[in-house]
C-alpha cells in the first residue's frame, strides 16, 4: 500500500514538473515563470534530478534577477549541488545566499546546512561557529535542542566532547 502510493506521489510530480514545463513554453513573458521554474526545480529535487534542479533553479537566479523566489531558489540549488556532492560548491551557494540575502526568512535552515556541510568536509572550526550563532539568535526550544545536538558532535569530532 505504501508504495502504491509513494509511486502516485511520483507520478504526479513527474506530471507536475511536464506541465510546468509546457506553462514555461507558452507563457515565455509571463510574470508566473519564475514560479513555474521554482515548482519544477522543487519537483526534480524530489525526484532525485538533481542536475535538473540546478538548471532549473540557475534559470530563475539569472533571468529573474531581483525576484523575490531568488533566494529560495538559491538555497534549494545549494541543495541540489550537495545531494550530488558538491559540497565545496554548495557551501559557497549558501555563503553568497547569507551574504547577498541576509533578512531570508529561512536563513537559520540555511545556516544548519551550512554547518552541515563544514561538517561533513571536516571542517570542524566553521560548522562550530555557525552552530554557536544559531544558538544564540534562535528562541526555539526545539531547534536549540537539534542545534545543541549537532554542536556535540562536532566537539566530540573534534575531541572536545562536553
Amino acid at each position: 500500500m505504501l508504495e502504491a502510493t509513494l509511486l502516485q506521489v511520483l507520478e504526479a510530480r513527474e506530471k507536475r514538473v511536464e506541465l510546468q514545463k509546457q506553462l514555461i513554453a507558452a507563457y515565455k513573458n509571463s510574470e508566473l515563470i519564475p514560479y513555474s521554474l521554482c515548482a519544477s526545480g522543487t519537483c526534480y529535487f524530489y525526484l532525485e534530478k538533481f542536475e535538473s534542479a540546478i538548471r532549473d533553479f540557475d534559470k530563475l537566479i539569472t533571468d529573474y534577477q531581483g525576484h523575490k523566489l531568488i533566494p529560495e531558489a538559491t538555497f534549494q540549488k545549494a541543495l541540489s549541488q550537495e545531494k550530488l556532492g558538491q559540497k565545496k560548491e554548495a557551501g559557497a551557494t549558501l555563503d553568497a545566499l547569507l551574504a547577498d540575502y541576509p533578512k531570508f526568512e529561512r536563513n537559520i535552515d540555511v545556516k544548519l546546512a551550512r554547518a552541515r556541510i563544514s561538517y561533513e568536509r571536516k571542517d570542524f572550526g566553521d560548522a562550530e561557529k555557525i552552530l554557536k550563532e544559531v544558538l544564540k539568535s534562535s528562541p526555539s526550544q526545539e531547534l536549540s535542542r537539534e542545534t545543541s545536538f549537532l554542536l556535540g558532535l562536532v566537539l566530540e569530532a573534534q575531541g572536545r566532547a562536553t
